[in-house]
């Protein structure tokens, strides 16, 4: 969620700060979860339809994926 901070810890202090429950906070965080999955799934697709649609993205666009399937593999 942030990074360096564990789940429990971000709870703690996300809680009182925004006036949210429990359940809330974790409903607000399965959701932002999954808009976050679905975004790195769509990433693919859509620079190759760029790239399509301009050929001198090429070179850029094969940098990305390349670097996203580095971050893919590190994980």
């Amino acid at each position: 969620m942030w990074a360096g901070v564990s789940l429990n810890e971000g709870t703690r202090s996300f809680l009182p700060r925004f006036g949210l429950t429990a359940r809330k906070f974790h409903a607000l965080r399965a959701v932002l979860e999954g808009k976050i999955a679905s975004m790195g799934e769509r990433q693919p697709r859509l620079i190759a339809e760029a790239t399509e649609r301009d050929p001198e993205k090429r070179k850029t666009s094969s940098c990305v994926i390349e670097m996203m399937n580095r971050e893919k593999t590190a994980r």
